[in-house]
């Protein structure tokens, strides 16, 4: 095997509601192949704590806390990251955009936090009224009725301000078919993801993009 590609470390941010239960299975299968040293698991903040005030989940704090949980802030990552975790690691790639080498997405979901994207998508999977509320409602009118996970998506829908990936950082794009029920994307979904892809092309990035024909 290449040696270029031996004793890479993976850094893993999930999904939202995906415990390490849930994650260990693949992480398992990661740490068998030849090229992984090792898998760092970083847990969404708003799996673990579900009333987190705005400032915390702020796309710049945020990233403070994932920079924590880096072993070793010398070396270069392989990030992976699924769902809304695809949103979490494209911002905290722009602050911090010496961690990676290559980012991986898979689903994801929160289309980059581009606004009117994230909007289309959440409007497919029949939130068109919900999400509009967030986006028309100030934080403290809405904070106390919200979750962390909600919180986050208001962050987003509400600005208009994305953060994007480090220019020179490789991408690779997984899309399924089906979400993680098991149900299959609507038209309004799939166009939402498809144009995620476009802006990235748009932007000048070059990424590899794969289509699963399974679930998530």
């Amino acid at each position: 095997m290449d040696e270029e590609i031996i004793g890479k470390s993976i850094i893993f941010i999930p999904g939202n509601n995906y415990t390490l239960k849930h994650a260990r299975p693949f992480i398992r299968f990661l740490e068998k192949q030849p090229w992984v040293e090792e898998v760092i698991f970083i847990q969404l903040l708003e799996n673990i704590y579900f009333d987190l005030d705005y400032d915390r989940l702020r796309p710049k704090e945020y990233s403070k806390y994932i920079y924590k949980h880096i072993p070793d802030k010398s070396k270069k990552y392989v990030g992976f990251a699924s769902s809304m975790g695809c949103y979490h690691i494209q911002n905290f790639s722009h602050f911090y955009p010496d961690i990676f080498e290559s980012i991986v997405l898979l689903e994801p979901t929160m289309c980059g936090g581009v606004k009117n994207l994230l909007m289309k998508f959440e409007s497919g999977r029949g939130n068109k009224e919900y999400i509009s509320r967030l986006a028309g409602m100030s934080e403290s009118a809405l904070g106390p009725s919200l979750l962390s996970n909600e919180r986050v998506i208001d962050i987003a829908v509400s600005s208009d301000r994305t953060y994007w990936f480090p220019p020179k950082v490789h991408l690779g794009i997984i899309y399924t078919p089906y979400n993680a029920q098991e149900q299959r994307y609507n038209t309004t979904q799939l166009d939402a993801k498809k144009d995620f892809l476009d802006m990235l092309k748009a932007r000048g990035y070059m990424f590899k993009f794969f289509l699963l024909r399974g679930g998530a």
